[in-house]
C-alpha cells in the first residue's frame, strides 16, 4: 500500500490493520578533524515515505509501535556512547528508545567501537520499562539523539553531536467504518452532510 507524503503539518491517518512505523536514518556531521559522527534524522514511514517536519502522527493506541533506524557512527572507532531520548510537553522525560556505550558493553576488543547501525522499536523499549507509553490523547514530542566520542582534553570528554526532531503524536483509535466521517460510531445523515460539503474538493493528501 503506497502512502503519499502529506504536506508539512498535515494530519497523518492510519488505515485499519496497518501499523505506522517511523524510520530515523542519520547522515554524517563533521565534529572536528579526526572526529566524525554520523548525526541527522530523516523520519519516514516504513515504505520510505518521509514524515514532514512538525508533522502530526496519528496512532491507534498508546503503545503502537514506531521503528527507529539508528546510525550513530564514529569512523575511527572511538565512539563513547549514544542515546535516543524522548521528551514531551513541558520538560517531561519519557525515557529512551535506545542507548549503548563503549565501556563495559562494547570494549571486548579495545580500543575500537564505531557504534551502531541498527533498527530499534518503541514497543520493545516500552515493555522493558525504558520508555513510557505515548501520552493519551496526545502531545508534542521531541526525539533527541546524542552521541559522544571518546576524545578528551585530559580531564573530560569534549566531542559530541546532537540532533532533534519534533512531532505531535495523537492517539486516535482506528474507525472501522470508513464512511463514519465524524467518528460518531454510526454512519448517518451528519456523515452525508460532511461528504456533500466536501464533494469536489481537490488537492487532498
Amino acid at each position: 500500500m503506497a502512502i503519499m507524503a502529506p504536506r508539512s503539518g498535515a494530519r497523518l491517518s492510519r488505515a485499519p490493520g496497518i501499523y505506522r512505523l517511523i524510520r530515523c536514518s542519520l547522515s554524517r556531521r563533521q565534529i572536528s578533524p579526526g572526529d566524525i559522527i554520523w548525526m541527522k534524522t530523516l523520519p519516514a514511514f516504513d515504505d520510505g515515505t518521509v514524515i514532514p517536519e512538525c508533522g502530526m502522527i496519528s496512532l491507534g493506541d498508546d503503545m503502537e509501535n514506531l521503528n527507529f533506524n539508528i546510525v550513530a557512527w564514529h569512523e575511527n572507532g572511538f565512539l563513547r556512547n549514544y542515546e535516543l531520548s524522548v521528551f514531551y510537553g513541558k520538560n517531561k522525560d519519557a525515557g529512551d528508545v535506545a542507548a549503548d556505550q563503549y565501556a563495559g558493553s562494547n570494549d571486548s576488543s579495545p580500543p575500537d567501537w564505531q557504534g551502531v547501525k541498527d533498527t530499534f522499536d518503541s514497543l520493545t523499549a516500552m515493555k522493558s520499562g525504558d520508555l513510557d507509553v505515548w501520552h493519551d490523547p496526545g502531545c508534542a514530542y521531541q526525539f533527541h539523539l546524542r552521541a559522544w566520542a571518546r576524545t578528551m582534553d585530559g580531564f573530560t570528554h569534549i566531542r559530541s553531536a546532537t540532533f532533534n526532531d519534533h512531532y505531535y503524536i495523537q492517539i486516535s483509535p482506528v474507525n472501522q467504518c470508513l464512511a463514519d466521517l465524524d467518528n460518531s460510531g454510526a454512519v448517518d445523515g451528519e456523515d452525508l452532510r460532511i461528504f456533500a460539503e466536501e464533494y469536489g474538493t481537490t488537492g487532498c493528501w
